[in-house]
């Protein structure tokens, strides 16, 4: 055929015109049904593409969710802390709007999923609920906060609880869960406030389901289904909480609370023993003040020999001593610097001198150093990190964290006496120049970046504002100062030994009562998911029987008794603690003190009920019904002996038991138990879990140096959000341990061939560099290709059989971290680890499909703490926003007003025909740094509430009528109210004028009129003169001190109801029948008498050191808040004449002289010098000073400038105002 009839444009057509024809009509007569039959497929293909797109769209968007804000890779974002590139853009405002809007869409499908599972939990399908356990860890704490009006940061009472719930069915079975809750804050520190917010997330309250859990749609009866309720609040022995469940014990023996509920208030074990290790600790003058302020202040020799030293083994001997008394919490690492530290340096460490026993390299080993400088590297190595870390001091104020502290100081001063030697030279080379090996230190630090390198551009900015803080410097100066004159006496180190030895068999009630706390973090956050749940429960038990049995506090005392069998020696021989008479005097007496203390708090006060009740555990029947006897006639014999919130509720449930039938008290000797046994395996006993999640939201709601504070909306949803996550990732550990490995490879293989096999063979045991490996992969690709099909087969039968080895790999997942996986014979090992890439999707599958993420109880799923089907993406964002204020932002009922008496509100509108005024509630905030109030309305539900006057009248009435208050009154006082502009330009309120005031009496009292006796005989009763009583000039401060305390001025108020017939708090432990008093939030709840009146003063000098961190961090914190309101102060400023202008000390080591052009050192004296009437002043050493005085000439004019400072400062009593004076005098002379 030829190549033009390819493209050939005629055609033939066909033989037949008429069936051509005929074609062509069929052809135009379907065209439109095809056209149509095409469309409607393009239509249905759209369709469904779209609805593939739109659901696919959906699970991304929930998957991105969960990653960016309920899993780990998303705590950073949650926490607030998401970057911006250009924090002034209009991209960031909107970035940030985003953020706002997906966090609540988060924190909303949480709350949903939350009320959702509790409604089926307390309800389920098949069976019953038999008992409800659940426990709330509540503490109060301080931090900053942005008010809901206004850009000015405050300092507010939070309060964050810690909540879990065990359920136990009628069929045996049982589910135990975890509740993420929020931040709240308190507005008022009464009693009647901190009970409203940690029941409002109650599940068993004297009411029921608190008012968080009505608002989610959790039923109001959804309790009535639950046989039996216990609700167990756990808390430090402080007042505010025992006037908080006080409140709730009077609701819960009310007649209006559900039947069958239980109650049990546990103090925080952890608590007890700080305050039993109080009186010893203060037991030593100064020596507690010394430690807090070191803490808060944190920021050699070598020898080369062949053989170590006979002493070594000694030497050995005494530092595993101190390191096994080492304690720290922080992390294994610190544990690992010092035990490196100590094997570098190994002499004698009851010297003063480091020393190091190079052992020199013999026969071609390696030596340890090459040379000193290398020694003394390695020796600062060692070093730096370690003492510049301290440690922490975050809750000293209460005595926790004490251990690390005290081990800290002990390990200071028992090697090498280190940490005096370098704190009292720290304080003689002030004013000195830095020596060789301070110099050396200084590099070492420069080039390493130090233990943790600053690296935010706000730390830094704050650095250069406090370096020009002269008040900051000198009270961190005569810090320093108290603590180096302490530290460097000779009986300091002795004390240190002392008291560590004393308090250090409470470490192991401290450790023993954490182990509990991560057993109950298992059981709440994994329930029956975890692997080894029977044994969490069975030790959860074991540990809380030993606390609340006494045994505990025996096994205490046993170390006690322990130490000073055995201990005692072993301290005199290893620490060299002096023992003479007076020591061994003290520590019998610490002793005595310690071990009486640990018996009245964890044997006496566990010796009654409702802690007997436990005892009851694991009796027989028998024995069950004598110690039940015996509590009923404990019961009859005295009411104040039995607790009324659980052992006489449950008396009253079974009551005469010893006269029913047996089967009737088999029956309830298994129910009591049941109960009990349900207690004691989620009730924790100790507070340390809400302690923890207290610390990271005051990091999550403020950070450091307040310079990202949230406002009240954020906080809320962090915080939640937060607690979310926190059991989400405790969950994922425990499932990732059984499914996922501990490390992965991406990395994939091809299938084997003879190549492969013949490659490897030939290249067995042989190293090439890059160019020879080439040269030699060409030189076998020759030889391979030249090889016959005979010998090449035996390569691939090698090949076929790894392959299959390798395949029948591929087929199982990878060993867990639990687990480790057997080697596999003859598999080829690179192909091996190549296969982990496939080997992991099983692991994942298996990860995903866990039974953990498939239990009622559990929220979150393998993605994230929520899980995806649950996650909100179809709402509007404004319905989210109203959902939110109508549940977790919504405002309780208590009263945000400093009394709970006093009502405020601002008149509106008034009528005259009929008399009628409408007001408008309001609350009143204080502004001390103003010195006047202000005034807010009250917006819970966005919009200000309005009430008639006489409804309120009438309300208030109604609800104190009933009252046994003999004579109640109401007194209405009227203000008059004045607006003006605040800081940033917004329009406020504040109270004027007292316009009036009066009373109104609801009751009025009942006087009898006296009756009128005849005497006989005409006799007449004497009637007792009248005495004119002295007039009385009123106290005009006193009635000025009285209008302000009643309720904060109101304009045109009626600021409302003040009891007059109530009684005033008395002060004692008891609380009064009002809840309204304001508590002490950090009062204990019992006073112990000092044991000494070293003990005594020591009490006193704590408060004075708050009051001294408060004054110096209170500097930090202005500088912080003016930096983040833009109001930096300058940098650089001009002077009209050159020469000297002021001394200091330096609060930082950046600062570089102008004449030797070295370093100031951080702690010296130091003077500021004009060299330039338009540049800003330089430092000088003191040492320096005279030199460069001399080379400017202004002598006269520095020697006059001198002089008058050494006036100034010569009667001061802090010690950086003495020193800078006495540095002036030295100048004066060379001057002279």
């Amino acid at each position: 055929m030829p190549l033009s009839d390819l493209w050939r444009a005629e055609d033939d057509g066909s033989e037949d015109p008429e069936a051509e024809n005929e074609i062509l009509k069929n052809r135009v007569r379907t065209e439109a049904a095809r056209s149509g039959a095409r469309l409607a497929r393009e239509k249905r293909k759209s369709t469904a593409a779209k609805s593939v797109e739109s659901d696919g769209k959906e699970n991304m968007f929930a998957r991105r969710l969960q990653k960016e804000y309920l899993s780990h890779a998303g705590r950073s974002l949650t926490l607030g802390q998401r970057p911006f590139s250009d924090k002034d853009s209009q991209v960031e405002v909107g970035a940030k709007q985003q953020v706002a809007r997906e966090r609540a869409r988060c924190a909303w499908s949480l709350l949903k999923a939350l009320g959702t599972m509790v409604q089926n939990l307390l309800q389920p399908s098949g069976k019953a609920a038999r008992h409800l356990v659940n426990v709330c860890t509540a503490d109060d704490t301080s931090t900053a906060l942005k008010p809901a009006m206004g850009d000015r940061n405050v300092v507010c009472t939070i309060m964050n609880t810690v909540e879990s719930a065990l359920i136990r069915y009628d069929d045996g079975s049982w589910e135990c869960m975890y509740i993420p809750t929020p931040l709240q804050v308190l507005n008022t520190s009464t009693a009647s406030s901190i009970h409203a917010s940690f029941a409002s997330w109650l599940l068993v309250s004297s009411s029921g389901v608190g008012f968080r859990w009505l608002s989610l749609g959790v039923q109001n009866n959804v309790l009535q289904s639950v046989e039996w309720k216990s609700c167990i609040m756990v808390g430090d022995a402080l007042k505010a909480n025992a006037c908080a469940w006080k409140a709730e014990t009077k609701l819960l023996l009310s007649d209006s609370a559900l039947p069958k509920t239980l109650g049990l208030r546990v103090k925080c074990s952890l608590h007890q023993l700080g305050l039993i290790r109080k009186p010893a600790v203060l037991s030593v003058s100064s020596y507690w003040t010394t430690l807090v302020r070191l803490g808060h202040l944190y920021e050699t020799h070598s020898i080369p020999v062949f053989e170590y030293p006979d002493e070594m083994a000694q030497w050995d001997r005494r530092a595993r001593w101190l390191q096994a008394g080492f304690k720290c919490t922080a992390s294994k690492t610190w544990s690992a610097m010092l035990n490196d530290m100590m094997q570098f340096v190994n002499g004698d460490s009851t010297e003063t001198t480091l020393h190091h026993y190079c052992k020199v390299g013999v026969g071609g080993a390696p030596s340890c150093c090459d040379s000193d400088e290398e020694s003394v590297c390695k020796l600062l190595s060692h070093l730096v990190p370690f003492w510049c870390r301290g440690y922490q001091t975050p809750l000293l104020y209460r005595m926790k964290h004490y251990g690390p502290a005290s081990s800290f100081m002990k390990l200071g001063c028992c090697w090498f006496n280190f940490l005096p030697q370098a704190l009292g030279y720290m304080e003689a080379s002030r004013q000195g120049s830095d020596s060789e090996i301070g110099r050396l230190v200084d590099t070492f630090l420069a080039d390493s970046g130090g233990a943790f390198p600053a690296g935010a551009d706000f730390e830094r900015l704050l650095a250069d504002v406090m370096d020009s803080d002269e008040s900051f410097a000198a009270k961190n100066g005569a810090r320093r100062g108290m603590v180096v004159q302490e530290v460097v006496k000779p009986d300091f180190a002795q004390s240190s030994i002392l008291i560590d030895s004393v308090i250090n068999p409470m470490e192991f009630g401290v450790n023993f009562l954490l182990g509990h706390s991560k057993v109950l973090h298992n059981l709440s956050y994994v329930g029956r998911g975890h692997p080894d749940h029977e044994k969490l429960k069975k030790d959860a038990n074991d540990r809380f029987l030993q606390v609340v049995t006494g045994r505990l506090g025996e096994r205490i005392i046993s170390q006690y008794i322990g130490f000073l069998e055995t201990g005692l020696d072993e301290t005199v021989q290893m620490g060299g603690l002096n023992m003479n008479e007076a020591s061994l005097a003290k520590i019998i007496v610490l002793v005595l003190v310690c071990i009486s203390d640990v018996y009245r708090r964890f044997i006496a006060e566990f010796s009654v009920p409702p802690w007997t009740l436990f005892t009851l555990l694991g009796q027989s029947t028998a024995d069950f019904l004598t110690s039940w006897r015996d509590l009923e006639a404990k019961d009859r014999k005295c009411k104040a002996c039995v607790d009324p919130q659980m052992t006489r509720k449950l008396l009253q449930s079974f009551p005469d038991l010893a006269s029913k039938p047996a089967d009737f008290q088999e029956r309830t000797c298994q129910e009591i138990q049941g109960i009990l046994q349900d207690i004691s395996e989620i009730a924790p006993t100790g507070s340390d879990s809400v302690e923890l999640k207290n610390g990271q939201v005051q990091w999550s709601a403020s950070k450091r140096g307040r310079q990202n504070v949230k406002g009240p909306k954020s906080r809320t949803e962090v915080s939640l959000l937060h607690a979310a996550t926190k059991s989400y990732l405790w969950a994922k550990d425990i499932a990732g341990a059984q499914t996922l490995p501990s490390k992965a490879v991406s990395s994939g293989i091809r299938k084997m061939a003879g190549w492969n096999v013949f490659q490897r063979d030939r290249m067995q045991n042989q190293t090439f560099s890059q160019d020879d490996y080439k040269a030699r992969v060409r030189e076998l690709s020759a030889e391979w290709k030249r090889m016959p099909d005979e010998e090449k087969a035996a390569f691939q039968i090698e090949a076929n059989y790894q392959q299959g080895l390798l395949d029948d790999l591929a087929q199982t997942p990878l060993p867990t971290k639990d687990h480790t996986d057997e080697k596999k014979e003859n598999v080829w090992r690179n192909g091996a680890k190549k296969l982990s890439a496939r080997r992991l999707e099983l692991n994942t599958e298996a990860f995903q499909q866990h039974p953990l993420w498939s239990l009622p109880s559990q929220f979150a799923d393998s993605f994230g703490a929520v899980k995806e089907a649950w996650i909100d993406v179809l709402s509007d964002d404004k319905d989210i926003a109203v959902n939110l204020g109508e549940t977790l932002h919504q405002a309780l009922d208590e009263r945000p007003k400093g009394e709970v008496d006093t009502d405020a509100y601002l008149l509106g509108v008034m009528l005259k025909k009929p008399c009628m005024q409408i007001l408008v509630e309001a609350a009143v905030i204080e502004e001390a740094a103003h010195g006047i109030s202000e005034i807010q309305l009250c917006s819970g539900t966005g919009i200000p509430k309005f009430r008639y006057s006489h409804e309120i009248f009438h309300e208030f009435c109604k609800g104190n009528l009933s009252s046994t208050l003999p004579d109640l009154t109401v007194t209405v006082e009227a203000w008059t109210c004045e607006a003006f502009f605040g800081e940033q330009r917004q329009v406020k309120i504040r109270s004027g004028m007292l316009i009036s005031a009066f009373e109104v009496t609801v009751r009025k009292p009942v006087t009898k009129k006296p009756i009128n006796v005849k005497i006989p005989f005409g006799l007449s009763i004497p009637k007792g003169k009248k005495v004119r009583k002295e007039h009385k000039v009123k106290n005009s401060v006193a009635k000025q001190k009285k209008v302000q305390q009643s309720e904060f001025p109101m304009p045109g108020i009626g600021a409302a109801a003040e009891s007059c017939g109530a009684e005033p708090d008395s002060g004692s432990d008891t609380f009064s029948e009002d809840s309204g008093d304001e508590v002490e939030v950090e009062q204990e709840a019992e006073h112990v008498v000092p044991a000494s009146s070293t003990v005594a003063q020591e009490e006193l000098q704590l408060a004075e050191l708050k009051r001294e961190m408060e004054a110096v961090d209170s500097i930090r914190d202005k500088a912080a808040e003016r930096i983040q309101a833009g109001k930096i102060p300058p940098s650089s400023f001009f002077s009209k004449e050159i020469g000297l202008d002021s001394g200091g000390i330096a609060v930082t080591g950046r600062a570089v002289c102008l004449a030797c052009k070295k370093p100031i050192m951080k702690g010296s004296v130091r003077f500021s010098w004009y060299y330039s009437k338009v540049r800003p002043h330089g430092w000088l050493h003191s040492f320096c000073l005279l030199q460069h005085a001399k080379q400017t000439d202004v002598e006269q004019k520095t020697a006059e400038k001198l002089q008058k400072m050494t006036r100034l400062k010569a009667g001061q009593n802090d010690p950086g105002e003495k020193a800078i004076a006495e540095a002036a005098v030295n100048i004066l002379k060379g001057l002279a």
